[in-house]
């Protein structure tokens, strides 16, 4: 995969400062920035992504989408340090620079201006949003923001108080209904070895079911399941089988589905 993934970065960049074939031009042709960073995202394609993101850098630059297009290209080349600063750069200059903020790696050096670019995007209720796609964009990243926010405070910072405040505020800014706050609470109690906690507080988040990041929920619930809570006196290998029928129904529910969201889904379902 990253062999494939560094031939079409190269292949891409060899073409005339990012230009793309004719075919991808096509594709691409009709469809605005925003529409375009939509589909990069929830594509679960990594060769369609660099396709996606190298044609915005290179047909909008100067925007929120050309340089996180960019930025993404770069970290993929290996230039972290330079994608960083674009992403810097880019959460700084536009006011919905979604991917920017979400991908904006926290380091020592630029800690407070990192939180500042998180609570940027967070300080945004999303009903303001006019443009329909640029609110799917900021409902698909936020819940990493909001993750990335609690985990690096916590993790990186070594300030766990103001983590818990920062859930906490966020959680009553934004309502419960909101899966990430659980998901959130369930991986710390399951790292506390709490796993009974950690499994309630999943099935909580499964229930509200509004995050992209199910998948990833999914697993961990499972993992959690046929590990630590599993009866091994009592089960056998057909039982632990079937903790992943639930999973499986739910991938088969999205197939028929147009959305790209919902067949990502189904894919990595599958895959697990």
């Amino acid at each position: 995969m990253k062999t494939l993934l560094k031939a079409v970065i190269f292949t891409i960049s060899a073409l005339a400062g990012l230009s793309l074939n004719a075919q991808d031009i096509a594709s691409f042709a009709g469809k605005t920035k925003e529409e375009l960073l939509a589909w990069s995202i929830e594509s679960p394609s990594m060769e369609e992504k660099v396709r996606l993101r190298a044609y915005l850098a290179a047909k909008y630059p100067n925007t929120a989408e050309g340089e996180s297009g960019k930025a993404w290209i770069a970290t993929q080349e290996g230039f972290t340090q330079k994608a960083n600063q674009i992403y810097l750069n880019c959460a700084v200059n536009f006011p919905e620079a979604w991917l920017a903020i979400n991908n904006l790696s926290f380091n020592k050096e630029i800690a407070a201006q990192w939180q500042a670019s998180c609570e940027k995007m967070l300080s945004v209720d999303p009903e303001t949003i006019s443009n329909e796609t640029s609110r799917e964009i900021y409902l698909m990243l936020y819940d990493d923001v909001i993750r990335s926010l609690y985990f690096n405070l916590k993790n990186l910072a070594g300030n766990k108080g103001l983590a818990l405040e920062k859930l906490n505020y966020y959680e009553s800014k934004f309502g419960q209904e909101w899966f990430i706050f659980d998901f959130i609470r369930g991986i710390e109690t399951e790292s506390a070895n709490d796993y009974q906690r950690a499994e309630a507080y999943y099935l909580s988040a499964l229930g509200k079911r509004d995050g992209k990041n199910e998948i990833e929920l999914w697993t961990r619930l499972i993992n959690l399941q046929k590990g630590p809570l599993f009866n091994n006196e009592n089960q056998n290998v057909e039982d632990q089988a079937k903790l992943y029928q639930p999973l499986m129904e739910d991938a088969a529910s999205r197939l028929s589905s147009s959305d790209m969201a919902d067949l990502a889904f189904a894919s990595k379902a599958l895959e697990f």
